[in-house]
């Protein structure tokens, strides 16, 4: 028997935020909010959940809800940051294990740079699927029970993203070649 979401009159903020917090805070994640950061954006999207509430029809599931939510919180949590310029957490000086060569730690970071770069600057749509399905190695078909979209619709986000990430690597890999060149 399938079972429909639950309506408005059904749901308690505290319990969508027991049963879903880990979810919304890796959602976050994926939608380039920095760790810094991830605790006020989480405490944002459960503000806007408990304000919306009521108007929670149960059409779609709560997690597709919330993820939803949750685009609208990054999307302007990047706006924002963009606008102040900030750097990543990832630029932050690191004490290197004794173990590496400091050249190779270098290269390690920067490599990592270049790969936060490229993510930071795609669709926070197509970033949120090619995290999930690249880096967390989820099904197309999790996926698109997640985001409430069929698993077609899945495979070609993720065929686009990983056009657009490649594309953007080797341009970004050319680019710093050029600059390695003339200096």
């Amino acid at each position: 028997m399938e079972q429909f979401p639950p309506r408005a009159q059904e749901l308690d903020v505290t319990v969508i935020y027991k049963e879903h917090g880990a979810f919304v805070w890796a959602s976050l994640s994926r939608l380039s909010v920095r760790d810094a950061d991830l605790e006020d954006m989480l405490q944002e999207v459960f503000v806007i959940a408990h304000a919306k509430l009521a108007s929670f029809r149960g059409d779609a599931h709560v997690r597709t809800w919330l993820f939803e939510i949750c685009r609208r919180v990054a999307r302007n949590y990047r706006r924002k940051a963009s606008h102040r310029r900030e750097t990543q957490s990832s630029d932050a000086v690191e004490v290197e294990s004794l173990e590496r060569n400091p050249e190779q730690a270098f290269v390690q970071r920067e490599e990592q740079r270049r790969v936060e770069e490229i993510l930071w600057n795609m669709d926070v749509d197509k970033r949120a699927i090619f995290v999930m399905f690249e880096a967390e190695h989820l099904r197309a078909e999790e996926i698109a029970e997640m985001l409430g979209v069929p698993p077609s619709t899945v495979r070609s986000r993720i065929a686009a993203a990983r056009k657009e990430f490649g594309k953007e690597a080797r341009r970004l890999h050319l680019l710093n070649e050029s600059r390695e060149k003339r200096t």
